[in-house]
């Protein structure tokens, strides 16, 4: 690819991903978006007045994002 693909493809890529596999993408997606959410987290704690850079693959963002504003209530996300 040379470019990401928009918002609305990953979520259908997602879904189809979840549907016809299940454990997979609850190993693949869904438990390293929880452990992705968690590190980050944790590095927000440690270095406080840091600013933190965080790359990672576009079907995992949005949840990512989520997670970290829910359950961690963390702000001032890009």
């Amino acid at each position: 690819l040379k470019t990401v693909p928009k918002a609305q493809t990953i979520s259908e890529l997602l879904k189809e991903f979840k549907k016809q596999l299940p454990k997979t993408y609850k190993i693949l997606i869904k438990e390293r978006n929880e452990i992705l959410a968690r590190n980050i987290n944790f590095i927000t704690k440690v270095k406080k007045e840091a600013k933190i850079l965080v790359v990672i693959g576009a079907g995992h963002s949005k949840d990512v994002k989520h997670l970290l504003t829910t359950k961690y209530k963390i702000k001032n996300l890009f």
